[in-house]
């Protein structure tokens, strides 16, 4: 009996996607490929992706058939800051078509924000 694996990635960089595609034919799981991709990110993706970032990971056990969400975003101020206190630059960021305009700042609790071009 031949097992049947049916696996999709999304990324927004073709070398992300091969990293993980990669592990998935070596024959490993989709958290595996995952891993690898995240890894590659850090590296074709770093205006968007870094190891200090945050998110949330939606994880099934087909073992015991349920499902686990991990949280693991960033902790964001309890108060806003006063605009005067804000030293929030604008990235642009193109991603072949479509930009993407990112505001940072340096690490003092600031909340990242985006917006759409």
């Amino acid at each position: 009996m031949k097992a049947s694996r049916r696996s999709v990635i999304a990324a927004g960089h073709p070398e992300t996607t091969r990293a993980g595609a990669a592990i998935l034919e070596a024959g490993g799981n989709a958290f595996d490929a995952a891993i690898a991709a995240l890894l590659a990110a850090f590296v074709c993706e770093s205006a968007t992706i870094s190891a200090g970032g945050g998110g949330f990971l939606l994880a099934h056990s087909a073992e015991q058939s349920k499902q686990v969400l991990y949280d693991f975003f960033v902790q964001t101020p309890q108060r806003c800051r006063p605009d005067s206190e804000l030293d929030f630059r604008a990235v642009t960021a193109d991603f072949g078509g479509n930009t993407m305009t990112f505001l940072i700042s340096a690490a003092k609790g600031n909340a990242l924000f985006m917006r759409e071009k």
